[in-house]
């Protein structure tokens, strides 16, 4: 099983990239080209069902974050789990870009 480290340089608040404000990562699991091309036909984007899909996005990042090891450098924060981190903004939204490199495929280069 292929894993990443992922630390993404912008993430997305409200519609607006920011620059990361986390210092760190997180790793994650792949999956393989087949296994993502069939969670993407199972999340069923269609006729209004995004927030279904969305959803299943972030359970897809709750299986697949193997590590969390970020510090929100404005208030040298530690976080180390994915339910500590998800309680902010900044936090949701770099899970949310974690589930959008896990659906999407893992831009080589990308940190």
């Amino acid at each position: 099983m292929k894993e990443i480290i992922f630390s993404p340089a912008e993430i997305e608040i409200s519609g607006e990239k920011i620059k990361n404000p986390f210092k760190g990562s997180m790793t994650l699991s792949l999956m393989k080209y087949k296994e993502r091309i069939e969670y993407i036909q199972k999340m069923d984007v269609g006729d209004g069902k995004e927030s279904s899909a969305a959803g299943k996005m972030i359970d897809l990042v709750y299986e697949r974050c193997t590590k969390v090891d970020l510090v929100y450098e404005p208030t040298n924060t530690q976080y180390t789990n994915l339910d500590d981190l998800g309680y902010s903004v900044e936090g949701s939204s770099l899970i949310n870009e974690a589930g959008k490199a896990l659906i999407a495929g893992y831009k080589l280069g990308n940190s």
